[in-house]
């Protein structure tokens, strides 16, 4: 999805004109379906800033001088980030222009799969569009894609949902911020519903903490989970 931004600024003095031109035409792209805009935005951004030259932004990057004047121009009432995704949507169309995805896949398929090696990516749109993928089925196949090719790299593999929330409550509750958000005194003057709401809250995380903790220590070996539960050693214990 192409995240609008809202309108701001007037045209500022002594501008670029190709710039002038691009932000104008991406700013008419007002209707269609999430995926024609993408399209055309993408090809509005080559025809003016390269020249029609879809090799030139290859060649230059997202750290091309003239490209990052006009994601930073508050004119344009979308994201940075949204006009970056749009450039690589379409590329996709030049590459596979004749490729049956066109009529199956929406913009959020073809954002899953950006960033990807080109044969990565037509093997995961092939099987998209055959098997009749869903956007996150596609979403998940490419997170596991792109973790293989760090591993086979050298690199950090992402770390699952799971752990990045477990990893977060820690940061917020252990302490860690400037100001201690764990401490009981803070709840103290909190509204009798407010409490009683934090209460359900607390034991829906005390239940679901539990059950990720026996997971976890089914999979270490005996002597490991023993010595984990010895006094004196930190270990996660549900009341």
């Amino acid at each position: 999805m192409l995240e609008l931004l809202p309108p701001t600024s007037p045209c500022p003095p002594h501008a670029d004109p190709r710039l002038e031109r691009t932000t104008t035409r991406i700013r008419d792209l007002v209707a269609g379906t999430h995926l024609q805009m993408a399209l055309s935005i993408g090809r509005i951004v080559v025809e003016e800033i390269y020249d029609g030259d879809l090799k030139s932004w290859r060649r230059r990057g997202p750290k091309d001088p003239s490209l990052r004047r006009l994601a930073a121009d508050p004119r344009l009432t979308i994201s940075a980030s949204a006009l970056y995704r749009a450039l690589g949507i379409f590329e996709l169309k030049v590459r596979f222009a004749d490729h049956p995805m066109w009529d199956m896949l929406t913009a959020c398929h073809l954002r899953a799969v950006l960033g990807l090696p080109e044969s990565e990516q037509c093997r995961l749109l092939d099987l998209a569009t055959t098997s009749a993928w869903t956007s996150q089925t596609l979403e998940h196949a490419a997170a596991i894609s792109r973790d293989n090719h760090k591993t086979s790299r050298g690199g950090r593999s992402r770390k699952s949902p799971v752990v990045r929330a477990i990893e977060t409550a820690e940061r917020a509750l252990a302490g860690d911020q400037d100001v201690d958000v764990a401490s009981p005194a803070v709840l103290v003057e909190l509204p009798a519903e407010q409490r009683d709401d934090l209460l359900r809250r607390l034991s829906l995380i005390r239940e679901r903490c539990a059950s990720l903790a026996t997971a976890l220590e089914g999979q270490l070996p005996e002597s490991h989970a023993r010595s984990e539960s010895k006094p004196g050693v930190s270990s996660y214990a549900p009341h």
